[in-house]
């Protein structure tokens, strides 16, 4: 039997207030059955065409009220079904964590952005050249381990394999940089795994009770958590990744393979309470929050790029992926509206942004230029 805490039963009664409110508000055009089965059929069709076992689905915004819903199985050998409470690990969305961390210690005066990286490590190659402000904005140029060729095999063959932070630099630095440092725009996990490193050294402190403690206690999200196992706990969806002949479990996975770039387990409800304090930053100065909105164009469609968060149209959030789950979260604060994306499949082909643009598209046509 699932046990309902306290907080979870008023975060219950809270979101039927809220439905009940928005339903009456909307007018039954809305939340009539065209918008709904639009949206349905959106996720529907996309988990179906790219063979995805499982979603977790939400749409908080002014002009359909809240749709969260789920789809398809989160134990393909059991047959049990998704339903929003089911955690994931959220992939690179980790990194919107851990520079939200970064952030409030140059705040606290332990980092300062225009750092180069070798004032705190030694190891790094042309770490005189790399700021901490290029790390934190993938503009460093430095080589995304996880596209090395060997170390993906390794990940798929031996998932419970344990690495070291290091270990995982040094991956990244057998291959020439994309560019020279602030002359291009990459997404390397890299920059984040050696911003994990930064940090700890500075603070004496591990990774995973830095972001606890300055960002996870002190927005209360309670089923978030950095993995430091293997397994996860509680209520979640089991992950999985494509094979030739079907699909192949892979949700025990040792999240050092990503680290801080990427160890992050979380759920739909705490996903949106993250997404709109990313983008409110209560938890940063001012000066601090509009650092990190200094947006830097990526050479990718509607795609900017700020410390460790990204802005696509006018939407901010993140996306990312990690073997077995894909995550995306973005917030439009002129519509104040949120849309919300999990998948317990990954690589997913593009399911999970594909998703998130087709309703976009679908609850506010007029604000997307896609």
């Amino acid at each position: 039997m699932r046990l309902i805490t306290a907080n979870n039963y008023f975060r219950v009664i809270i979101l039927a207030g809220v439905l009940l409110v928005a339903s009456i508000l909307a007018g039954p055009f809305v939340y009539g059955q065209t918008i709904k089965q639009v949206m349905d059929k959106i996720v529907t069709d996309t988990i179906k065409e790219k063979n995805i076992p499982g979603a977790i689905v939400g749409v908080w915004s002014p002009s359909v009220g809240v749709w969260v819903k789920t789809f398809g199985q989160a134990d393909v050998g059991n047959g049990k079904s998704m339903h929003d409470s089911k955690k994931i690990r959220i992939g690179s969305v980790t990194q919107t964590f851990l520079v939200s961390t970064l952030l409030s210690l140059i705040d606290d005066r332990k980092i300062n952005l225009d750092d180069p990286v070798s004032k705190y490590l030694n190891f790094i190659p042309n770490g005189g050249n790399i700021t901490i402000r290029q790390l934190a904005s993938n503009t460093s140029g430095i080589f995304n381990y996880t596209e090395d060729a060997e170390f993906s095999q390794q990940v798929i063959k031996n998932p419970l394999r344990e690495y070291q932070p290091r270990e995982l630099a040094n991956i990244a630095f057998k291959h020439e940089p994309y560019f020279k440092p602030g002359q291009g725009w990459y997404a390397s996990d890299t920059n984040f795994i050696i911003l994990g490193m930064i940090m700890e050294k500075v603070t004496s402190e591990k990774i995973e009770d830095l972001i606890r403690l300055r960002i996870i206690n002190r927005l209360g999200l309670k089923n978030t958590s950095f993995a430091v196992y293997p397994f996860m706990e509680e209520d979640y969806s089991r992950g999985y990744i494509d094979k030739k002949d079907g699909i192949q479990d892979i949700t025990l996975l040792d999240p050092s393979r990503m680290w801080a770039a990427g160890a992050i387990i979380s759920d739909t409800q705490d996903l949106a309470l993250w997404t709109k304090a990313l983008y409110k930053g209560s938890f940063l100065t001012d000066k601090m929050r509009q650092a990190r909105f200094n947006w830097v164009a990526t050479g990718e469609p509607f795609l900017q790029y700020g410390l460790g968060v990204s802005k696509f149209g006018d939407f901010i959030g993140y996306s990312g992926g990690t073997p077995g789950y894909a995550c995306v979260i973005y917030y439009m604060p002129i519509k104040d509206t949120m849309i919300i994306v999990v998948l317990n499949k990954f690589p997913d082909n593009g399911a999970a942004v594909s998703i998130f643009k087709s309703l976009a598209k679908t609850v506010i046509p007029d604000y997307v230029p896609w």
